[in-house]
């Protein structure tokens, strides 16, 4: 019986005959086709909406974006003179710090050696003065010229 339905609807439409008045789904089929075409141009435009939101946000974070960098670019550049500045200061400071302890250093040998030299020209003096003690001191050395005389004149007449 359905498929006779169809075939008097489609003979109907032969004939030139309303379709309605043979089959009462159509109109319901016609709603639901027009719901369908209405439902899915309501998604086509949701989606081109989301779509076109999605550009704006990327567009708006890729300007932000090339704000910030540029912002940090102008930073950096309005910081570098400084920068160098503070970098060429500490290494002046550092330079001073080692000419400074360098001239300690030679100073400090300066007075090591001049105190050697004293305590080795001390000990020198002390040698030589203990010499002039022992010479003095002792008894065969005080004729060494009588000494020496004889020598000399036992030679004299030996010769």
């Amino acid at each position: 019986n359905g498929s006779m339905d169809q075939g008097g609807a489609n003979t109907a439409l032969a004939d030139g005959g309303n379709a309605q008045q043979f089959d009462p789904n159509v109109d319901t089929i016609r709603v639901k086709i027009e719901e369908a075409k209405r439902v899915a141009a309501q998604e086509i435009e949701e989606e081109r909406k989301a779509k076109k939101e999605e550009e704006r946000r990327a567009t708006e974070e890729r300007e932000r974006l090339e704000k910030e960098k540029k912002e940090r670019e102008a930073k950096e550049e309005e910081e570098r003179p400084e920068k160098r500045k503070k970098e060429e200061q500490a290494r002046k400071a550092e330079e001073e710090e080692r000419s400074r302890k360098a001239k300690e250093e030679d100073e400090a040998k300066k007075v090591r050696e001049e105190q050697d030299k004293r305590e080795l020209e001390r000990k020198v003096k002390e040698q030589q003065d203990k010499i002039k003690m022992d010479i003095s001191s002792a008894p065969v050395l005080v004729n060494v010229p009588l000494l020496l005389l004889l020598c000399l004149l036992g030679c004299t007449l030996v010769c």
